[in-house]
């Protein structure tokens, strides 16, 4: 069962096929923070066909190191769990974080050992497949980019998908200065809205 589902997975990385409507979404938990920062970034699948359900993937995710950094790593969906391992089996996933002539880039591997009719009847219909925490270490703009080297569904076959890219925008943090005068101005905006709002009430 295994090698047939390496072997499937293998041809799916070498040819393009069928047609779905999965989509692969990068989802930050924000797309501007304040440098030193941390941020979470999920890498989300869902709109499956009806009949298909995930058997493995190999994604990667594109960033810029040099304002981004990876903290911690984490494979899987933060409350629904490992939805490549329902029955309890394991599955075989690796991750890496290299430079490329592309750019930075954190590479990710899963690979299902489940039996395809539980995955097509139990797995959710959208899940996380992994998230990232990075810290803001410098100013800027960073590209969150997602590439598909291979995506499979539960009996080893192609799955196309469309792709959903983000960014995260690294801002200054305000001096406590200009914080006390973005705090002193609220009052001030509140009592113009009251005066307004008085001002146009008929008598």
């Amino acid at each position: 069962m295994l090698i047939k589902k390496i072997s499937g997975f293998v041809i799916a990385l070498l040819f393009a096929g069928s047609a779905s409507a999965t989509v692969i979404s990068v989802v930050p938990e924000s797309t501007q923070v304040y440098l030193g920062d941390l941020v979470t970034v999920n890498v989300m699948i869902s709109d499956f066909d009806a009949d298909t359900a995930l058997g493995g993937y190999d994604l990667e995710l594109y960033y810029d190191a040099s304002i981004l950094s990876v903290t911690k790593f984490s494979f899987d969906d933060p409350v629904l769990g490992d939805q490549l391992d329902l029955q309890g089996y394991g599955s075989w996933s690796e991750r890496s974080i290299y430079s490329s002539p592309m750019g930075d880039l954190i590479e990710f591997f899963k690979l299902s050992l489940d039996h395809a009719d539980v995955l097509l009847s139990q797995q959710a219909d959208e899940f996380a497949l992994a998230s990232i925490e990075f810290r803001a270490t410098n100013l800027g703009y960073s590209n969150l980019d997602i590439m598909v080297r291979g995506l499979i569904d539960q009996n080893g076959s192609d799955i196309s998908a469309d792709l959903m890219n983000s960014g995260i925008n690294v801002i200054e943090v305000p001096s406590p200065a200009v914080a006390a005068l973005l705090l002193a101005g609220f009052p001030l905006l509140w009592m113009r809205k009251r005066v307004s709002l008085n001002t146009n009430t008929p008598a």
